[in-house]
């Protein structure tokens, strides 16, 4: 769950790694489901509406199933409120420290779970490993190592700052006691391998986060073959996600050993289309078992319809605003107070949801509706376009028509730092805050509704004539239109125009391209058209 993860996707969905490339060409695996059986299977599916579960009392997967914590009866309340919202499954974070420390108390545990979310009609994927990790200070730290028993309190304002990988990252690289972690897989799935309950195993997330490299791969690859040799009736899968240390050999393997394809994002509804339209042709079911970051633009209103018309199961993550304050941005600070827009999370802990509208979507999901539009002022995509920008806080009412730029630099769009293959930055970018300039003259004004074809990383600040007609928080990953409010089209005039644009940059890498268009229809195909 980190902004690079994002990007290993775009690399592939423009053919720079190929399909025959991740997949591998060679025979399946021992034991491995061929397409057909994966389909057959998928097929007798109900379409997965799922989420990523951690109940409020426990600030990571250890407190959720250890023998002191677990609570049976708030799981069975939280459940209920999922399932009256409309979801039908759920993926939930075994640990390792947990089983090590009480494996057949965990087996009953993983039980009585299976118990509740039956009575509830919420099926149950389990993950045994995981390579995030989160540290106080927000993102990823790789020198978390589990312990069992009782868990330190949540940092206030932190994103997760308690969760727990599994089995840790000394573990992960000391494969002489891989054979403890053979145990561990075995038992469980043996115990459940029969059980309709559990609708597949999702063996290892995000292996090889936190810089776990090769030791991950062996483990993964590993996990593949000790789940295999149990000979369950569920499938097996390993999400692929990040662009981390040997990502590629590690996607290889995931895309190759896995019977159903899953894969995380977090991304805006346009970088989702492309991800599974990548994933379509590989020829196996695909679930996304990550998703949902409001401030990132990923939303259930707009990407819940996407996931039902190409018929992708979804879990989104989190349920309850609890200990795990998912509800925090990543990376958000110690002490930070509550954010006005959640980042994760369903519903506040008395059951209430956090935007009952997004209750009323998840109980009837809208039709996925494109725009058909066409170009009012193009952007750098296909055709390099010269604005007018600087690096430095300028003086004035600097978004206005009558402000004099003379003294700015110009320079072709995009705008940014081309570290990914994706991104066609042609003026480099890589100071904290840019300002940009561009006028265009218009003959006409008469648009009913208008919107900006925009990519952007991160938070930009959007102007027509002095009219701050948008402000967008976070990135997306690829061009997306986003639709503007009356008071856009109201913005433009006859004659000579001016769009201006202020973005910020926190991490990561940095990129900005804006243009402008005129939405003309919407419709229920699968991808957006554009004339002109």
């Amino acid at each position: 769950m980190i902004k690079q993860a994002l990007l290993v996707f775009v690399v592939m969905m423009l053919g720079v790694v190929s399909v025959a490339t991740v997949c591998g060409a060679g025979a399946l695996s021992p034991g491995q489901w061929t397409a057909e059986k994966a389909w057959q299977w998928y097929d007798k599916q109900p379409w997965l509406v799922g989420f990523n579960y951690v109940p409020g009392y426990a600030v990571n997967d250890v407190e959720m199933w250890d023998k002191e914590t677990f609570d049976a009866k708030a799981i069975d309340r939280e459940l209920g409120w999922a399932a009256q919202a409309g979801f039908n499954s759920c993926r939930v974070f075994l640990n390792y420290i947990v089983w090590e420390d009480d494996r057949e108390g965990l087996l009953r545990r993983i039980d009585k779970f299976l118990e509740v979310a039956a009575k509830h009609g919420i099926s149950v994927m389990p993950v045994f490993f995981d390579d995030c990790a989160f540290s106080a200070k927000g993102g990823s730290e790789s020198g978390i190592d589990p312990k069992a028993g009782k868990q330190a309190d949540p940092i206030p304002g932190v994103h997760n700052s308690r969760w727990a990988p599994s089995p840790g990252p000394t573990m992960v690289r000391d494969h002489s006691r891989y054979g403890l972690l053979e145990e561990y897989v075995k038992g469980v799935i043996g115990k459940f391998a029969k059980d309709e309950r559990i609708v597949f195993w999702d063996l290892y997330n995000e292996s090889g986060n936190s810089g776990l490299g090769n030791d991950s791969l062996t483990l993964a690859s590993s996990a593949f073959r000790w789940a295999r040799e149990v000979g369950p009736i569920q499938p097996l899968t390993i999400g692929t996600t990040g662009a981390h240390a040997d990502s590629s050999k590690i996607n290889e393997m995931r895309l190759k050993e896995s019977d159903i394809h899953t894969f995380h994002s977090y991304g805006p509804k346009t970088s989702l289309v492309s991800v599974i339209d990548w994933y379509a042709n590989l020829g196996r079911p695909v679930i996304c078992t990550e998703w949902m970051a409001r401030t990132l633009g990923s939303r259930i209103k707009t990407h819940l319809p996407v996931f039902k018309a190409k018929k992708v199961g979804c879990y989104n993550w989190g349920l309850v605003a609890g200990r795990s304050q998912t509800y925090y941005p990543w990376g958000s600070k110690v002490g930070a107070p509550e954010p006005e827009i959640w980042f994760c999370d369903i519903f506040r802990p008395d059951g209430t949801p956090y935007d009952p509208a997004e209750i009323e979507v998840l109980k009837n999901v809208p039709d996925y509706v494109v725009p058909i539009v066409n170009v009012i002022v193009a952007t750098s995509f296909k055709e390099p376009q010269t604005w007018a920008y600087t690096v430095s806080a300028p003086g004035g009412d600097w978004t206005a028509p009558g402000f004099d730029d003379a003294k700015w630099s110009r320079g072709p769009g995009a705008f940014g730092t081309s570290e990914i293959v994706s991104r066609r930055a042609r003026t480099e970018w890589k100071t904290k805050e840019i300002y940009l300039r561009r006028t265009f003259d218009l003959d006409r004004t008469d648009f009913k509704e208008i919107g900006l074809k925009i990519q952007y990383d991160e938070s930009p600040r959007i102007y027509i004539n002095g009219i701050l007609v948008t402000r967008l928080q976070g990135f997306n990953a690829a061009y997306e239109i986003v639709t503007l409010d009356d008071k856009a089209a109201k913005a433009l005039k006859p004659g000579k125009n001016v769009l201006a644009v202020h973005a910020r940059q926190t991490i990561g890498g940095q990129y900005i391209d804006v243009g402008i268009v005129e939405i003309v229809s919407r419709t229920k195909s699968k991808s957006a058209g554009e004339k002109n």
